[in-house]
Order: structure tokens, then sequence, then C-alpha cells
């Protein structure tokens, strides 16, 4: 039986003890926060609820013996805190350009933030926010990684990952959601001159498959006024 969390994805401003479970008996969870799926070779052996109080993408599996595995389910927790202070050379990413790609990790010092961190962060929990969740590799690595290699395209190019809307405490949607969605899927590297290792910020296509989960994304990204059902974006 899938995984189950006792704290939502969402915004958060105070440390969460995250408890994960699932309903098949005997079940063993595992669990990663780097962005890599989880499996028995791969990640920690859930035992005890996780404390959770810093920007986190918590990925879970459940595996029993002779069973199959579930999915891989994703959630993210977002203190906007993190993002608006987050460092210039963030931990298990690299220091460094890779194959010359640019990287640019910081909130520019020179933007707002410096002179209102208040107002920055209210504008980021005012919106709801797309997380993508991938292994490190699929996206820096020199040979592998889609973002290291932007200029490369094709489904040979297309890598694994997660993809979540989550709405921030007190929005009010236009069309009565309360919740967003996650689903597992494929990403690439779009654009044109954006592709660029100059650029320090590519944009992502979205593929969904049933290799990945679900063949469709079924969800009203625009509301009533357009489609409910996406094979892509």
């Amino acid at each position: 039986r899938d995984t189950s969390f006792s704290i939502g994805r969402g915004f958060y401003t105070t440390t969460q003890s995250v408890v994960i479970t699932s309903n098949t008996v005997g079940a063993e969870i595992y669990y990663t926060t780097d962005g890599s799926e989880p499996s028995t070779t791969n990640g920690t052996l859930y035992t005890v609820p996780i404390s959770i109080g810093t920007t986190t993408t918590l990925r879970a599996i459940a595996t029993k013996t002779n069973q199959i595995p579930t999915n891989i389910d994703t959630n993210t927790y977002i203190f906007t805190a993190d993002v608006v202070n987050q460092p210039t050379n963030p931990s298990g990413w690299p220091s460094g350009s890779v194959n010359g790609q640019v990287m640019d990790y910081h909130m520019d010092p020179g933007s707002a933030v410096s002179s209102s961190t208040a107002g920055v962060i209210s504008a980021l929990e005012s919106i709801p926010s797309f997380s993508i969740v991938t292994d490190q590799d699929n996206l820096t690595n020199s040979s592998t990684g889609i973002y290291a290699n932007p200029g490369n395209r094709g489904r040979a190019w297309e890598r694994p990952a997660s993809v979540e809307l989550i709405f921030p405490p007190g929005y009010v949607n236009p069309d009565g959601l309360t919740e967003g969605f996650q689903e597992n899927f494929g990403v690439r590297v779009r654009g044109g001159a954006s592709r660029s290792k100059n650029n320090p910020k590519h944009a992502f296509r979205l593929f969904f498959r049933d290799e990945y989960g679900s063949n469709k994304l079924n969800f009203p990204l625009f509301g009533t006024n357009g489609t409910d059902s996406y094979a892509g974006f």
C-alpha cells in the first residue's frame, strides 16, 4: 500500500515532525532528503518521525519482500526564510561551473531582499509555487545532467522527476481549489537562446508518461477557462 505523510507539503515557519506510514503490514519504508530516488539500496530506513525544520524535499517508498514496491511519493516543505537566505554555494551542489555552465543559487543582494526581507517573504507566500525534485546527477552530472548539458535535446535528455504545485497558507484560488498536486514525470530543458551555458536559469518542459506514473496530469492549471488534462507543458 502507498506511503502516507502525516504532515502535508506546504509552507512552514516552525519545525514539523513527519510520520510516514504504509498500510501493508511488515512493509519497510525508505526515504531521502537529497532529491534522489529512495530504494532498499539508497536512502534511510524509516524508523522514527522525521524532524523538518528547514526547506526539505522528502521522498519515500514502501517495500516488502516478494511484493511490488510503491511508487515514490514526494513532499516539499518550504521555509521561506531559507529561500531568502539561500547561500551562494549550497551544500551538495557544484561550487563552480560544470562544463562551463554558469551556476547562480542565491537571491541577488542587490534586490529588495537586502532592504525588505519581510516583504519578499510575504510575496513568496502570496502565490502558489512549483517544486521540481530529481536526483542531483540528473541535473549537474557533467556527462548525463540536463542542466550541465543544456544544448542537448530529445527523449535521450529526459530525466525522471517529481513536480508539486503548492498553495501557501490562506491562498484563495480563483476557482475554489484548496490544494495542489504531486505527480511524477519526465523533465527536459527547453528553449532557444536560453539554452546557452552563460544563462544560469534554464526553462523546463514536463512530460507525463506511463513509465513515470500517469500519462496525463489531471488538474485545472488555468481554471475553468482552460483544459484540465495535460500530456505535458
